[in-house]
Parts: C-alpha cells; sequence; structure tokens
C-alpha cells in the first residue's frame, strides 16, 4: 500500500535531479562570466518598499536592547494598484574593502545619530597616524588625496587603532551604542598619507557629519575609482549589526597603491553611478533593513526555497542545492555568481553577506532544514520565502469539484486569521495533497465560493512613535511577488545521484510534521487517519516540548547586541 506521508524513493530521485538541473545551470553560467554581474549593484532593489526610521521614533529597552515598534498594514486580495582576494571580483588589482566597510560604518551611525531621538556622533582621543612623507614599515598607507584637515581628521577616526568615533544614545541613564559600531584591532595599522604638503588633522572635536562623511567617501571613491567597492562595502555594513554576537570579524587586508585619479587609464575607472548614494531616503531604507536581522537573514534563506516543491521531499531538494554549493567552498567568486543568478533582486545582499563571511551561518541553518521566514522582509523587497505568500483560489471552485488543496486550505485559513491560526506557519514547504471541502474548517467553506483572489498584499507601515503618535507609511505602488529566476536547463549532464542520502529525511520529517501540526491544531478529520498515525506526524510529549522551544527560539535566532567589534587581522 502506498505511503500516505513519505514519498517513494523515484520521487526523490526526481526531486533531486530537478534541483541539481536547476543549481548546475546557474553554476554553468557562472562559469562564463568574467565579473560580477550587474544585479549586484541594483541596490534599490532590495528594499523598495522599505519603511524608514521617523525622528519622533518611540524606543524601550527590552534585555539591554533598545527596540523600536510598529504594525504593519495588510489587505487580503490584490486590488490596489575574509581572507579571499576580493580585489579579483573588480576590474582593477586594488582592494579597498577593508576601508570603505570602515568609513560606511561610521556613515551609517551618522545618520543613525540624525535620525535618532537623543542619539549623537563623536570623536574619541584614538586616531590613526599620518605619514607626513615617512616610511610607514609594516602599517598598511591609505591615500586620502588632497583633502582638507576636517577630512584628514574623520579619516584618522575612521581608521584608528581603537573606536576613533562614537555613535550612541542615552536612555533611561543607560547609554547604547549604536548597531554600526566598530573597534579595529590587530595589526598592521592604517597609516594617512595625503597629498598635502603636510598631513594632519584639524583640532575640531565636532565629528563629521553624515552629509559631510559621504562626501569624504565619495572622494575618496572617485580619487582611486573604486565605485563598485564602495557598493560592495555598503553591503557588508550593512551585515555588522547581523555579526554583533560574534567576537570578530576578518576583513580583508587593504591592497592599494598611492596614486592620483589622473593617472587610472579608461579601463581601471569605474562608471557606477554614486549619485544615489547622496539622497537620504536611500540610506534610510538601509538603516531599517539593516536593523532588522531576522528580516536579513530571511532574505538570504530563501534562495533555498522553491514554490513547487512540497514539505515532504524538502530534503532531497536541499540536498541537491549543497551538492553543487559545497563544490564551490573555497571560490568566492562561482559562489557569489550563484547565489546572486539565484534571486538577482536580493544579489547586493549576498555581495556584502560572502565578503563578511554571514552565508556559512546560512547554509548551515538551511542545510539542516532551518529556514526563516519574515513576511515583512519579503513584502519590503518583492521576494518570495514561504507557500502562505501565494494567491489562492484564483476563481471559485468549479461545480462538482468536492477537494480544496491542503495550500489553498492553509492559506484561507491563514488569510481568515482563525484562532490557532494567526500565525505563520514556520514550514515555507507547501503541504501535499487535498483535502474533501466538506472536512475543512467552515472559514475554508466560505471563501471557496468567492470571487477573485484571496491573497496577503502589504499595504504600509506604522510606527510608534513619542506622545502616542503615528508615523504612518504607506505603500506607495503595488510590487508583485517575484519568483526565483529560472533559466533554461544545461542539456545532457551527469547528475550525481551517490549525493542523495534516501535515509537523511530528517528535513522532509520536520517540516511535514511542522505544517500538519499547524493545519491539523484542532484535529485531524477521519479521512486523514493515515497521515495523523504516520510516524512522521505521531509524536511523544517530550518531541512535542522541544519543538515548541525550537519554535519559540527561532523568532529570534540571534541575540541582539549593540557592538560589533570588527577584529581585523590582516592576511598577506
Amino acid at each position: 500500500m502506498e505511503d500516505a506521508v513519505r514519498p517513494t524513493a523515484e520521487r526523490c530521485y526526481a526531486t533531486f535531479e530537478q534541483g541539481y538541473r536547476s543549481w548546475y545551470t546557474l553554476l554553468h553560467r557562472a562559469r562564463e562570466e568574467s565579473s560580477l554581474p550587474k544585479d549586484c549593484v541594483q541596490v534599490d532593489r532590495a528594499f523598495q518598499r522599505q519603511p524608514t526610521l521617523p525622528r519622533n521614533l518611540k524606543l524601550k529597552q527590552i534585555h539591554q536592547t533598545l527596540c523600536a515598534s510598529g504594525t504593519s498594514n495588510w489587505e487580503t486580495d490584490d486590488s490596489r494598484d575574509s581572507t579571499a582576494d576580493y580585489a579579483n571580483w573588480f576590474d582593477h588589482k586594488e582592494d579597498h574593502l577593508s576601508i570603505l566597510i570602515l568609513a560606511w560604518a561610521y556613515i551609517l551611525s551618522a545618520r543613525w545619530a540624525e535620525v535618532m531621538p537623543g542619539a549623537t556622533v563623536q570623536y574619541t582621543a584614538s586616531q590613526a597616524t599620518c605619514a607626513n612623507g615617512e616610511s610607514v614599515d609594516e602599517s598598511i598607507e591609505v591615500d586620502v588625496g588632497d583633502v582638507q584637515d576636517d577630512a584628514t581628521r574623520w579619516w584618522t577616526a575612521v581608521l584608528a587603532p581603537m573606536p576613533g568615533w562614537q555613535a550612541y544614545l542615552t536612555f533611561e541613564d543607560t547609554q547604547f551604542l549604536c548597531p554600526w559600531s566598530v573597534k579595529v584591532q590587530g595589526t598592521p595599522a592604517f597609516v594617512l598619507s595625503s597629498r598635502n604638503a603636510d598631513c594632519h588633522s584639524s583640532n575640531t572635536t565636532a565629528a563629521a557629519s553624515f552629509t559631510d562623511a559621504l562626501h569624504f567617501l565619495l572622494d575618496y571613491c572617485m580619487l582611486h575609482g573604486i565605485a563598485d567597492q564602495a557598493h560592495a562595502a555598503l553591503s557588508a555594513a550593512l551585515f555588522l549589526p547581523f555579526l554583533s554576537y560574534k567576537k570578530g570579524v576578518v576583513l580583508p587586508k587593504p591592497k592599494a597603491r598611492a596614486r592620483m585619479a589622473e593617472h587610472l587609464t579608461n579601463s581601471e575607472r569605474n562608471h557606477i553611478r554614486l549619485d544615489w548614494m547622496k539622497e537620504t531616503r536611500h540610506l534610510d531604507k538601509l538603516l531599517t533593513l539593516s536593523s532588522n536581522i531576522r528580516g536579513l537573514h530571511s532574505l538570504l534563506s530563501s534562495i533555498f526555497y522553491e514554490p513547487s516543491i512540497p514539505c515532504n521531499l524538502a530534503s532531497p531538494w536541499l540536498q541537491s542545492a549543497f551538492s553543487i554549493l559545497d563544490t564551490l567552498d573555497g571560490n568566492p567568486f562561482l559562489l557569489a555568481h550563484v547565489l546572486m543568478a539565484r534571486v538577482p533582486d536580493i544579489a547586493f545582499l549576498w555581495l556584502g553577506a560572502i565578503i563578511m563571511g554571514v552565508h556559512k551561518e546560512i547554509f548551515s541553518n538551511c542545510r539542516l532544514g532551518m529556514i526563516p521566514i519574515d513576511l515583512h522582509a519579503a513584502a519590503w523587497s518583492g521576494t518570495i520565502q514561504t507557500f502562505i505568500q501565494e494567491s489562492a483560489l484564483w476563481d471559485t471552485l468549479p461545480t462538482g469539484n468536492t477537494c480544496i488543496s491542503r495550500a489553498d486550505e492553509c492559506r484561507l485559513l491563514y488569510l481568515s486569521r482563525t484562532e490557532h491560526q494567526s500565525r505563520v506557519p514556520i514550514c515555507p514547504w507547501t503541504p501535499f495533497g487535498t483535502t474533501p471541502i466538506d472536512d475543512t474548517d467552515i472559514e475554508v467553506r466560505l471563501h471557496t465560493q468567492c470571487k477573485g483572489r484571496h491573497v496577503l498584499a502589504y499595504a504600509g507601515w506604522k510606527w510608534n512613535c513619542i506622545n502616542g503618535e503615528v508615523a504612518d507609511q504607506r505603500c506607495a505602488v503595488s510590487m508583485a511577488m517575484r519568483r526565483h529566476h529560472q533559466l533554461p536547463p544545461v542539456p545532457h549532464i551527469s547528475v550525481p545521484y551517490e549525493d542523495l542520502d534516501l535515509e537523511d529525511e530528517t528535513v522532509s520529517e520536520n517540516a511535514t510534521r511542522s505544517i500538519f501540526g499547524w493545519l491539523r491544531f484542532g484535529g485531524y478529520p477521519r479521512s486523514e487517519r493515515d497521515i495523523f498515525n504516520h510516524p512522521w506526524i505521531i509524536m511523544d510529549d517530550s518531541d512535542y516540548e522541544e519543538e515548541c522551544i525550537e519554535e519559540h527560539n527561532s523568532q529570534d535566532s540571534h541575540p541582539n547586541r549593540s557592538l560589533a567589534a570588527v577584529e581585523v587581522w590582516f592576511i598577506s
């Protein structure tokens, strides 16, 4: 008799082959490329509907962390109108990434200080030294060009051997550092060189504003022709809050020659536009995006979700993905291409995730089937993370149709906000099979005769502000949910079926138990007795308690600490 839950070996092999061919196609195209895809500098595609922080935001302290809150508005239909040589990634041999990441950390913090109530940014006594034509020994010389004293002072703070600046706010007599605070540790140290006859910093005690700091950075990028690296470094800096729980982050050793912009050849010049960075509305969205650690985690993890894969086939699907990705360990260029091509709209984020090593944690979790869902991050970026996001019942069920897919059943229950289905299922994979309409809840039966689509549509966000005020940020335009990029498959490839472990069903088992536990919270109908009694579904009390704890913990997978210590161990 056919198993009611566990798929046959033939279906597992077919799913593995489907996944392997899909990922191999991405790898095949990556091998044909000599530079990074243009998608990785299309920054705004990753946060088109991201809300921004208002200036009168209400804050509250939770577990020694400052938090802001708000509510999202949704409609139920769509009627509204590291050690790698990263210089090889770019078009020249210089590598300024570490320098630019530290500069972006200040710029993001300075903007945060302008927006957050009671926040400030200031210089400390720690400064990087100036070369003034002297030998720099083992130090790393950073040519900042012909700049004024205030710009030199800013660079000495950004590249200081200890925190050269601090951005913080005081809340209820407690000082909180901003999420992009950094501390450079280790040797060798940075040393500034300037085209001025005498390189020295200003005696000013006033820290550079966000606008001035951004101007200093853009001048540096123009001097060295590294606009592409400025984008990569910004992406990397966005992950500083994500990495705040780590003891340190290894950044690549800079490889920069002292030279004038006029000495750059046309091939060395970078024509990527930086004008958009001057618009605060873009960087303000990035502040919110970067602060949402779980949202970033869900966006990166979404590359492993595939709408066509049911919950009981999640194991062979993920095994096929890692059959390709595991071969790219040590080749960040190919890895970046594959990941960016899978979901081009978040290519910009993968640029920084790989530089900062975040992809290793993402892979480790997703390999085990731990793929977090954040509907807000998905809506703000237009990405798909779960079957719940898709439309249910494009039209009324045809006359005589007595069953509804379990996927649509789940969607209608969630849209109806029933007592036990008001939270998003933590399982992204669609449930298999159908349910007789007579066995469904009354909320589902009522909607089977509704005309039109049933879909969750993001409408806007409301921030909770001081004095009970609310900052309403409505969504101006409707944005279609974009599926993963599909390329024509490469013909005549050899599928390594030996990489498929049929005995490793853990991911499929957990996903199936999770989604059916959500769907059948109130009990199973008589027609699903074989499912209810299946070993994948039956759990003893201790297993149930552990799963509940795991589900609770999955709501916040990272300690949200305030200091991201960037430990720069320069490796030749």
